[in-house]
């Protein structure tokens, strides 16, 4: 039987550890990127308890404050994440996407430098979004697999060949 005939499939064992590493080394990234003192950082004045708070949702401040370029950047910072999440398939992906941008935003509340802000977690959840809606495109849209290649050599012409070797051309 000729081995080249099929696609090969990577083993679900090493692609399970491929993820594994690879979440781990993002969520890594975005805790010393979310977490730790910033350099130029200096302390901020947040509402109380942060994002717990309604009435820092309902503050005007909170949708006023704030630039594009850091919006566009918190998007851009959690589309991997949703890439990610895009692996558990349907709710469960956008709910450990929306669990994460939010434990990140409580945990920063209580931190000097780190401002728990709404705008932050509309942001991220749209980058999961975005990322979670790249993960089912990249499924779903996969090519699929070239057909098999016709037999060649005595299996091909042989009727004599042994029955696993002998292949119909059509």
């Amino acid at each position: 039987m000729d081995d080249r005939s099929e696609t090969p499939r990577r083993d679900p064992a090493a692609r399970d550890v491929t993820w594994a590493l690879t979440a781990l080394t993002y969520l890594g990234f975005l805790a010393l990127l979310t977490l730790t003192p910033r350099p130029w950082g200096r302390e901020v004045d947040q509402v109380p308890f942060g994002v717990l708070n309604p009435a820092a949702w309902l503050s005007s401040a909170t949708w006023t404050t704030g630039t594009a370029r850091e919006f566009v950047l918190n998007i851009l910072l959690f589309v991997p994440a949703g890439l990610l999440a895009a692996r558990f398939r349907g709710a469960w992906g956008l709910a450990a996407a929306v669990l994460l941008t939010g434990a990140v935003e409580v945990a920063q509340i209580p931190l000097a430098n780190r401002l728990s802000d709404p705008r932050d977690i509309v942001a991220n959840v749209g980058g999961a979004l975005v990322g979670l809606a790249l993960g089912a495109a990249s499924r779903s849209g996969a090519p699929p697999s070239p057909p098999p290649r016709p037999p060649t050599g005595r299996a091909a012409t042989d009727p004599s060949a042994p029955e696993g070797d002998r292949r119909s051309m059509y």
